[in-house]
């Protein structure tokens, strides 16, 4: 339950996404007036391995990525580079917690435009991935 610290870790250490967002990388949501671009991510849902005699050796975590921006350009260049930070992505995430990732598999894109009180648009593509993670109860 704790792979958002893993998604932050990814995210936060790529240079390709940081070098856009800087540290505007949020768990759930952002605060208003947070400024453009930024990301938000959530889990979606987990699904443990059923085992008869103990708790689940693997969960597979469904999660998504919401990339917003002021205009479509940028948001559609930081859903590719958040795509390529976490699409096959596998090992210890962080390496001081220790939670361990088997893979993280892309699964899909959506596109939104959403028109604020002003009438400013706000652009946003919505990553979801699966991400599956070894020993979850362990970390």
């Amino acid at each position: 339950m704790k792979i958002g610290l893993a998604i932050y870790d990814v995210l936060t250490n790529d240079t390709d996404v940081s070098n856009l967002v800087s540290t505007r990388i949020f768990p759930n949501v952002a605060k208003q007036g947070t400024a453009f671009p930024f990301l938000v991510y959530q889990t979606t849902s987990v699904e443990p391995t059923n085992t008869k005699d103990g708790v689940s050796p693997m969960d597979t975590n469904s999660f998504e990525v919401l990339c917003f921006a002021d205009n479509y350009s940028t948001a559609v260049d930081l859903a590719q580079k958040v795509r390529i930070a976490l699409d096959r992505k596998n090992g210890t995430y962080p390496a001081t917690t220790g939670i361990k990732i088997q893979s993280i598999k892309f699964n899909s894109v959506d596109e939104e435009f959403e028109i604020e009180g002003d009438g400013r648009g706000i652009y946003v593509q919505t990553l979801t991935f699966d991400l599956r993670q070894v020993d979850p109860v362990a970390n």
